[in-house]
């Protein structure tokens, strides 16, 4: 499995209406953000989705969230490991920007 130019990452919410209120008001300034049912590797009930950004938008995206009072389950960072997809969680120390 080969993903798009990395790296790039995972937003994960708990709910899709949540989803759908960050990437409402990101796209307000006519950005378009992917929305994606969460990975199971990262969301072992399978119930969450995510927005997928590149590093330059994820300070954005995570603002939105915290504007609307919305907690995301998580950050990830997706890596090839041996050729396949991987994602490393993020502490608040590590994101980018």
């Amino acid at each position: 499995m080969t993903a798009s130019p990395l790296p790039a990452y995972l937003v994960v919410f708990a709910a899709l209406s949540q989803v759908k209120r960050v990437k409402r008001v990101l796209e307000a300034d006519g950005a378009y953000f992917d929305i994606q049912r969460s990975p199971q590797c990262i969301s072992p009930g399978g119930c969450s989705f995510s927005i997928r950004c590149t590093p330059p938008a994820l300070p954005r995206i995570l603002a939105v969230a915290r504007d609307l009072g919305i907690e995301p389950k998580g950050t990830f960072r997706e890596h090839e490991d041996q050729g396949q997809i991987a994602y490393l969680p993020l502490a608040p120390g590590d994101l980018p920007g």
